[in-house]
């Protein structure tokens, strides 16, 4: 073949590759607006499936009880770096160590709280106290030295008292899972000398999502990760979701939709279970309360079989706060849709007797009725101002118990 002939060839070869990656980019490109497509028909003519509480991104440093702080900002980035977790036996996660300017974790999960530094004037046995909750307890929207425990443990500090404050609250745990993490300590001999409870909000909110009572907010994905291995279909959407781009994830979310709205598979937000009946909320929030009630109960028992004094609380919400601000108002009507549900259990606490029997339970709820001050960042986490009031309250408790205990006396 003559050099002329070789190089007819050459060119030949490269068009049919050049027209060969035309093609494909143009599949791509293709494929890529057909995705968009679909994510912007999920978004704005189907909506979203089904309509979820606010989580990572869902508050921001422009909360009106921060004030415009600068140090806001730094905050929240750290706060959406805190979510790879670690399996923990029975309570299914805790948050893995993670050391930042205003959030740090141990490395037992624990987020850090604030306790006076040990010298010789104060190295006597302090009165342990051990606090129990979810998210707001944990201090999602705090800083490491304004979360509701060590707000409380400074306010005793300077009341005189020697106290040792561990916060055992963590994102997303119902008032079960606290239970199940104070019996986990006992059961290693980590004994506290007074054990806090605040609870409610998780507890209302995954009796709405699973529309049952008495399970954890992400019990139905705890059950598909048992089955997993035998679900090949969820198997092949899983290994999707982490291969793909967000425009695919959106077509997954649209596919969902579909299934949902149009086929009538599945469960969707409309108040109905998978057989199509409707839920019977009332039921569910009586179930809510009763798991309360039980859970105060085991409480009570297991400390006192173990010389620990115990005190629960019922937490605040923005739908139980009657001034709100603008901002609180906003995120307030973002989730309006749960709000009658949760004033349904709400009622239903603050009227049991059985909660109000034993002196151990406070039903908090109202801490912020005479204030028009801003506390919130969204429907239930606290900034600094918000975690102190609680903590205020808290104490009012607490110092009685802390100066009665057998520790103090001796001191």
């Amino acid at each position: 073949m003559g050099t002329r002939a070789k190089a007819k060839s050459v060119a030949h070869n490269l068009q049919l590759w050049w027209s060969v990656l035309g093609l494909s980019l143009v599949m791509v490109v293709l494929c890529e607006l057909g995705l968009r497509s679909l994510v912007y028909i999920d978004d704005v003519w189907l909506g979203r499936v089904p309509p979820e509480p606010p989580e990572r991104h869902s508050v921001s440093p422009g909360a009106d009880t921060y004030g415009g702080a600068t140090w806001a900002v730094k905050y929240y980035e750290e706060l959406n770096s805190i979510w790879p977790m670690d399996w923990h036996p029975y309570v299914y996660w805790r948050r893995q160590p993670f050391q930042g300017v205003h959030i740090n974790i141990d490395e037992r999960g624990l987020r850090k709280t604030w306790n006076p530094p040990q010298t010789e004037n104060n190295a006597q046995d302090p009165v342990r106290i051990f606090f129990f909750g979810g998210s707001t307890m944990w201090g999602w929207g705090a800083r490491d030295d304004e979360t509701i425990p060590s707000h409380v443990s400074r306010l005793l500090t300077e009341a005189g008292h020697r106290v040792e404050v561990t916060n055992f609250g963590e994102i997303g745990y119902v008032s079960t899972q606290g239970v199940i993490a104070l019996m986990r300590c006992l059961q290693q001999g980590d004994v506290p000398d007074i054990v806090v409870f605040m609870e409610g909000v998780n507890d209302v909110l995954s009796a709405y999502r699973n529309k049952v009572a008495g399970v954890s907010i992400p019990e139905r994905r705890r059950q598909e990760d048992f089955n997993l291995s035998k679900d090949t279909d969820r198997l092949r959407r899983v290994y999707l979701g982490k291969a793909v781009s967000k425009h695919a994830r959106g077509f997954l979310r649209a596919a969902q939709w579909i299934q949902v709205k149009l086929l009538g598979k599945g469960t969707d937000s409309t108040g109905k279970n998978p057989k199509g009946q409707a839920v019977a909320w009332d039921q569910v929030a009586q179930e809510t309360t009763s798991v309360f009630e039980r859970n105060v109960q085991a409480i009570k028992l297991l400390t006192s079989g173990y010389g620990c004094e115990t005190v629960f609380y019922f937490q605040p919400t923005l739908f139980t706060k009657q001034h709100m601000t603008a901002f609180e108002a906003e995120r307030a009507a973002s989730m309006a849709y749960m709000k009658g549900f949760f004033l349904n259990v709400y009622k239903r606490v603050a009227s049991s007797q059985t909660l109000k029997q034993g002196g151990v339970f406070r039903d908090i709820s109202g801490v912020f009725d005479r204030s028009k001050q801003p506390y919130f960042v969204d429907y239930c986490h606290l900034a600094g101002d918000g975690c102190l009031t609680v903590a205020q309250e808290m104490v009012k408790d607490l110092e009685l118990m802390v100066a009665a205990h057998p520790k103090a006396s001796a001191r």
